[in-house]
């Protein structure tokens, strides 16, 4: 490849790394949760990443991201039913009694919601103190991948790039549900990250044309001069 077709490639290459990163952008602000109030969807994930999984009396599966602020919540065939979505702290935990999950968001200060399962709604609430900590204890609860309910242990696992498998184990025998459906992209990612990308490739795009805009332009006019009359 001659020096002078590269420069003239390059600029395409990164244009269309701009073009990619703007699509990403859209593309995850449809799968992008605010906050609580936002309640409760019916818009699937990816689950790239999760900290804890627990199952209820009915045998329904709750998968929990620190880091994404979600709960998505699976029937025990692995069939998907919603996502709780939740934001700020710096960190959280939950667990579920009966038909209602308790979320505790550590940060300042320290907030207890009640969601009504049945009802799919943020119930209640309040402000707590750290020896909330004990309501976890209580049931034995701490952030984990791996569930142990009775004689039976559950542990989510990973297929290629998303999680999408319970493993049950009891005794000896051990048998897998898939979770259904679960979508392998967008991935993601914080809003401000992908404006980060974006505004890396337009700089690159920027720095080359503005070191090589001579060698550009005559690219440009040898193609005008050869394939248009």
């Amino acid at each position: 490849m001659s020096k002078r077709r590269y420069h003239f490639i390059i600029p395409i290459l990164l244009l269309l790394s701009i073009i990619g990163s703007f699509v990403c952008i859209v593309y995850n602000l449809k799968y992008y949760h605010d906050n609580l109030w936002d309640e409760i969807s019916t818009n699937q994930l990816p689950i790239y990443v999760a900290d804890q999984l627990v199952v209820d009396e009915k045998g329904n599966y709750y998968i929990g991201s620190d880091y994404n602020k979600y709960i998505q919540v699976f029937d025990p065939k692995g069939n998907y039913k919603f996502t709780i979505s939740l934001s700020g702290g710096r960190s959280n935990n939950f667990t579920v009694n009966k038909n209602k999950l308790l979320f505790i968001l550590y940060g300042e200060p320290i907030i207890e919601y009640t969601i009504d399962l049945d009802k799919r709604e943020v119930i209640s609430e309040r402000e707590i103190d750290d020896k909330s900590d004990d309501i976890f204890a209580l049931y034995s609860q701490v952030p984990s991948m791996f569930y142990s309910k009775g004689n039976k242990t559950y542990r989510l696992e990973r297929s290629l790039f998303v999680l999408n498998k319970i493993s049950i184990t009891e005794g000896y025998k051990t048998e897998t549900v898939i979770l259904k459906n679960v979508p392998k992209f967008p991935i993601i990612t914080p809003f401000w990250m992908g404006l980060i990308v974006l505004s890396f490739w337009s700089l690159a795009l920027y720095t080359h044309i503005v070191l090589h805009g001579k060698q550009i332009k005559e690219k440009i006019k040898y193609y005008k001069d050869k394939y248009i009359p």
